[in-house]
């Protein structure tokens, strides 16, 4: 048997077993979750390419285009892949220590002699070894490596202003590409967990249950330094998970309490706080806990809320909630296949497949599945109904006259052996997921695999046919 048969048949194995064992993590009581559709019609991924090259934990994946991404992990090195090959791109090895974070961003460099600067997008990784490493995407080379911070690195974002970035661990540094380290800022004591960038050249810093906001120096004339602006109050009651972008003028943050609270970027208020659970400590498993958010069209905003699902408006009405989505908390959101679909990936191992019915044609064999009329709105792609703009101010308005057409589960994909960490999608429908089990999985459209598939082979007996016919004299 080959390498990829036994990968693909230790994949079947894990699906058969994970259906008959209990969650493995997250559980304190057996509870009623919905089962999938039987042979789930509308689940579009049914081929699985396993992508085994690291050889121990994944720490994160991150998207670097249409149809690349990269991974980072514990064996030490970060592995850029295409979603068009199970194997890697380019391996960045080079790191003595585990990987932890990465980032990328644009290198802009200027010459007098250029009408134009030249542009490259680097890679940016961080790892316990105490270094950050700036890669090429283009050639994979390691072109600098950092470590005049002296400690480890646990989060790497781009500034969004010209060639500087910042890293977090103990401490937040402020770096630009040609190496140097600009700045330092001592915090609280505590780790930094996530570093944002939002408008006017600001970032905001997370550390233990603390935000914090912090100027990026925009001139290379002036003092190279972070500003600190203001902490952001209320502070959450426990440690922040998630700290994402919502809109061009507002970002949310949420915590391991199940607050979710909702910023302005301008003048950094609190705009709205949602989910907030008086009795969030049950038995010290946190079950209100808010790993990720997930914006939707700037106006929506869907929440993993403990091992459950949440839509809510920005005024703060719950529109939509499931409460047992899944057998253990959700770690991840992502909308995958062109915004068909909402995908939830769990500690239980599961990723687990939200939309409409009826959203997309029934397959048939040998050909694609086939999109009906695809809408701007993410959320109306979502839910498979146009929603004009007078039902649009019912629903924010939240009138009884207006529901919502509530999303159904349409299909789960099992092949995980652990939890399922993150998802990503990408622009040929693929679905890339990465798991605690050190394994990545591209899920395929298997009809649209199938499609492709055979217009190769039609091009390939096309050119032998017509190579065929042609005069010998013609072919040598």
């Amino acid at each position: 048997m080959s390498g990829a048969a036994e990968l693909a048949m230790a994949a079947i194995l894990r699906k058969k077993g994970r259906r008959n064992n209990k969650p493995s993590s997250g559980v304190t009581q057996e509870v009623e979750v919905e089962r999938v559709p039987e042979n789930q019609p509308q689940n579009p991924f049914t081929e699985i390419h396993i992508l085994a090259s690291h050889s121990d934990v994944i720490r994160t994946i991150i998207p670097l285009d249409g149809h690349r991404f990269l991974s980072v992990s514990d064996d030490h090195t970060a592995i850029v892949w295409s979603t068009n090959s199970s194997s890697p791109l380019c391996v960045l090895t080079g790191h003595t220590g585990p990987v932890i974070c990465s980032a990328t961003m644009m290198s802009v460099q200027h010459d007098e002699d250029r009408a134009y600067p030249l542009k490259e997008q680097v890679l940016l990784t961080g790892s316990l070894d105490k270094t950050i490493r700036v890669w090429s995407l283009d050639t994979g080379e390691c072109m600098r490596v950092l470590k005049d911070h002296f400690t480890y690195v646990k989060v790497l974002c781009d500034s969004c202003v010209e060639n500087l970035f910042c890293a977090g661990g103990t401490d937040l540094h402020l770096w630009n590409l040609e190496g140097d380290l600009l700045h330092t800022v001592i915090l609280n004591g505590e780790d930094i967990s996530h570093v944002l960038a939002i408008p006017h050249g600001r970032i905001v810093v997370a550390a233990a249950n603390t935000l914090e906001v912090f100027k990026v120096p925009t001139s290379p004339e002036i003092l190279q330094e972070l500003e600190k602006i203001k902490k952001l109050a209320p502070n959450h009651r426990e440690m922040i998970l998630s700290l994402e972008t919502l809109s061009g003028s507002h970002f949310v943050s949420s915590s391991l309490d199940g607050t979710i609270i909702i910023w302005n970027s301008t003048n950094l208020t609190m705009l709205i706080q949602l989910n907030h659970q008086k009795d969030y400590l049950v038995n010290h498993t946190y079950p209100y806990c808010v790993h990720h958010t997930l914006s939707i069209d700037q106006k929506f905003l869907f929440a993993a809320v403990g091992r459950g699902l949440a839509l809510y408006t920005l005024n703060g009405d719950c529109i939509w909630r499931r409460e047992n989505a899944h057998h253990s908390k959700i770690l991840y959101l992502c909308l995958v296949y062109n915004g068909m679909f909402l995908a939830s990936c769990s500690e239980d191992g599961s990723i687990r497949l939200w939309g409409a019915v009826g959203s997309m044609e029934q397959p048939t064999e040998g050909s694609m599945l086939l999109h009906k009329e695809i809408s701007d709105s993410s959320l109306e792609r979502l839910l498979g109904k146009s929603v004009n703009s007078k039902e649009k101010k019912r629903l924010l308005r939240k009138e009884d006259k207006y529901k919502i057409p509530s999303p159904v589960l349409l299909g789960e994909c099992m092949s995980h052996s652990g939890a399922v960490q993150k998802v990503l999608a990408f622009d040929d429908n693929t679905m890339v997921s990465c798991g605690s089990d050190g394994v990545i999985i591209l899920w395929k459209d298997g009809a649209q695999e199938s499609e492709l598939r055979n217009e190769q082979i039609r091009k390939i007996l096309h050119f032998n046919s017509v190579k065929d016919e042609m005069p010998q004299e013609s072919q040598s």
